[in-house]
């Protein structure tokens, strides 16, 4: 029975850190495609917007790279592949079509509402105190730039 419980600690434990790695990944993702973003929108404002939040997310996967690294493991240094093949596509599209500020919005609400969302299921997880609390302030940041895309969207689409 004891080794049963350690194995389940140790399991709760590793679907944990696959959580804050997972969540580090969609950061850096999400850093890199609002930097992108930000050099094909032809508004200053919004571009503006879109560096301050890249910035931001660059400190938040600091944050938990560092979080990881006190755990023991190995913390990840790029987005994913997903995220890469996303960028080359949007990149593609836009040599293509254009790259018009409703478009860039639309795909900035996108990734936006993906990454509030994957905060809100990992703020439901059994974290310890500390890493519940930056993961709070972290989502506190998140739904910010999730509200203030989607003005931002509203306002091109009318």
């Amino acid at each position: 029975m004891f080794a049963s419980a350690v194995q389940s600690i140790h399991a709760n434990d590793d679907a944990l850190a696959n959580e804050l790695k997972s969540l580090t990944r969609l950061l850096i993702d999400s850093e890199e495609g609002l930097s992108d973003a930000s050099q094909n929108i032809g508004n200053a404002e919004i571009a503006a917007l879109f560096r301050s939040i890249a910035g931001e997310r660059n400190a938040m996967a600091v944050e938990l790279q560092d979080l990881i690294r006190d755990q023991g493991d190995e913390a990840p240094v790029s987005g994913t592949v997903a995220g890469a093949l996303h960028r080359t596509w949007l990149d593609l599209r836009n040599s293509i079509s254009g790259q018009d500020a409703l478009s860039i919005l639309l795909e900035a609400d996108r990734g936006e509402n993906y990454i509030r969302r994957e905060y809100e299921i990992a703020l439901n997880l059994d974290w310890g105190v500390a890493i519940h609390g930056v993961l709070s302030n972290h989502y506190v940041k998140v739904k910010w730039a999730y509200d203030r895309v989607v003005r931002l969207r509203d306002s091109y689409a009318k």
